[in-house]
């Protein structure tokens, strides 16, 4: 069989979403220091930062609006502005070449994401990704979050291929994994970002790993699914 259409996950697959959440707290570090938390925007950048290597993101407006009780800035404005922003964030090299390369090779591709799609969309519009494929699919705006196998299913119908011809590329063992699963699709994973040590317990039939995208074309002789190959 051969693979038509690569369908790509976002977050910590084309990016480091990392760069998303220091790019946001920045922003919210800035209003901030403005707003009387009585550090400069740098060193209150810092202590977010610190905070989400330790804790992670979870409460970390209402933990860090405790520490500073001068700032004037309300935990509901600061999540506001984080989720509102315009981050300052890049594709990942390989990623680039990734894209690059399937194209050159004629695969059609697809960019399929989760979370709120107002901040979704402009991670892609920040990252240029949109002109880099055929099609961008918003799961929460079709009320499908992955698992939910119907963001991918949705793409195979926008690019015209069967979705035994297509090929899910994400990172997230429970949400890309799980949905390509159920979707009967084949799934290549990278093992990248904060699932990168987590094991694929329940895996499609046609199932591959890699540590970097520039293995891409690799992975997908091993599955059989280039020309000349036989899944």
């Amino acid at each position: 069989m051969t693979a038509r259409a690569l369908l790509f996950d976002l977050d910590d697959t084309l990016f480091a979403e990392e760069s998303f959440v220091r790019s946001g707290y920045a922003q919210v570090a800035a209003a901030a220091s403005a707003a009387g938390a009585g550090e400069s925007a740098a060193a209150l950048l810092d202590r977010l930062w610190y905070d989400f290597r330790r804790l992670g993101r979870t409460g970390a407006f209402d933990r860090f609006a405790a520490a500073h009780p001068g700032c004037a800035l309300s935990v509901a404005e600061m999540v506001k502005l984080y989720r509102e922003h315009r981050p300052t964030i890049a594709l990942d090299d390989p990623a680039r070449r990734a894209l690059a390369v399937a194209r050159a090779n004629g695969l059609a591709l697809a960019l399929v994401t989760d979370g709120a799609a107002a901040t979704q969309a402009r991670k892609v519009e920040a990252l240029g990704v949109a002109p880099l494929v055929d099609a961008v699919v918003y799961t929460w705006a079709l009320e499908a979050p992955k698992p939910d196998p119907r963001g991918f299913l949705e793409a195979c119908a926008r690019l015209g291929v069967a979705p035994a011809q297509a090929v899910v590329v994400g990172d997230d063992p429970y949400h890309d994994v799980e949905a390509a699963r159920r979707a009967g699709l084949a799934m290549i994973r990278l093992r990248a970002g904060r699932a990168a040590e987590i094991e694929t317990r329940d895996r499609p039939a046609l199932y591959a790993e890699i540590d970097t995208l520039d293995a891409l074309p690799e992975a997908l002789k091993r599955l059989g699914l280039t020309q000349g190959g036989a899944a």
